[in-house]
């Protein structure tokens, strides 16, 4: 007989199974290097109470002082394609909503713990949480909890994998997510609205949720270029549900985005709603500019609209 030990039940090992925040912060203040930036591409598992960092990792970018993906050194791309691609792509809904950044539900005790035997897309996604592809938080029901791609350096290696997939609904909006943010910045409301009508040919395909569902969904992959510069924030204030986002920088040299979703309404009102309901709060105490960026999406057109705005706090 033997007891198990985990990423899903770690028990009282959960300290010991990655370097904890405190160990990090030692290791940065040791060797003059950038916490956050530690903390953005390494960090995001939680075992229980503890927060856990990839201790590979975070070893090769303190010592080199690069931040990177380091997880390629270590495991081949086979070992995440081979699960993502359970049923012929029957994950490719869920996959597309953990990158862009949402948490999906997974109920871990379909899995006989036996990779041979992986026939359901709940067990696919528990290989991938033991295998630290993918985060996990225990629900409150035995069994059940919720997944997430943890930090910036995994989500690369599933943007990888997408690419080895051939996944072009998915891999194509993201390849195209800096052009997408970098017109933004400039106020090119026509790029904005005519990448959207694209991402969403592309995107909607892998879903059979609500419209407000995909257009939040469709946001986030269309501006994924962005998350190795923001954190970006779900609201909870809107008819769409969390689609409203905030885009919170990093540092101090990327300008805060504050992002409403509309459907079947205008821009304007977009824009509208963010200064009526404040939703800079988000920002802190932030003072400086902001950029407001409302979408619309036409269920009769199938067109999106866009407008920008740069304002003062």
């Amino acid at each position: 007989m033997f007891t198990e030990y985990d990423m899903i039940n770690p028990r009282e090992l959960d300290s010991f199974i990655g370097f904890t925040e405190d160990e990090v912060k030692d290791l940065c203040k040791k060797y003059n290097r950038d916490f956050n930036k530690i903390s953005q591409w390494y960090n995001g598992y939680k075992l229980g109470n503890v927060s856990i960092y990839n201790p590979k990792s975070v070893v090769e970018a303190v010592l080199s002082g690069e931040y990177g993906d380091y997880w390629t050194k270590t495991s081949a791309i086979e070992a995440v394609t081979n699960y993502m691609n359970y049923d012929n792509g029957a994950l490719k809904g869920i996959i597309t909503k953990m990158l862009s950044g949402d948490k999906v539900s997974v109920n871990v005790s379909r899995f006989s713990n036996d990779l041979t035997k992986v026939n359901s897309a709940d067990s696919a996604l528990t290989v991938l949480i033991h295998l630290g592809y993918l985060a996990f938080i225990k629900g409150e029901e035995l069994g059940f909890g919720y997944c997430y791609i943890p930090n910036y350096e995994i989500r690369q290696e599933f943007v990888s994998a997408v690419l080895e997939l051939d996944w072009k609904e998915i891999y194509n909006p993201i390849s195209n997510s800096k052009k997408l943010y970098e017109e933004t910045l400039k106020g090119n409301v026509e790029f904005i609205y005519k990448t959207l009508d694209q991402n969403h040919l592309e995107l909607a395909g892998p879903f059979n949720k609500n419209k407000e569902d995909i257009l939040g969904v469709i946001v986030e992959i269309s501006y994924y270029n962005a998350k190795q510069f923001y954190n970006i924030k779900k609201e909870d204030t809107s008819i769409l549900g969390r689609s409203d986002l905030s885009f919170i920088p990093y540092d101090n040299c990327h300008i805060p985005f504050i992002v409403e979703l509309k459907i079947n309404s205008t821009p304007d009102e977009a824009i509208k709603q963010i200064k009526e309901k404040s939703y800079f709060n988000s920002l802190g105490s932030y003072h400086g500019k902001v950029l407001l960026l409302g979408i619309s999406y036409d269920e009769k057109t199938l067109k999106h609209n866009s407008k920008v705005l740069i304002i003062e706090l």
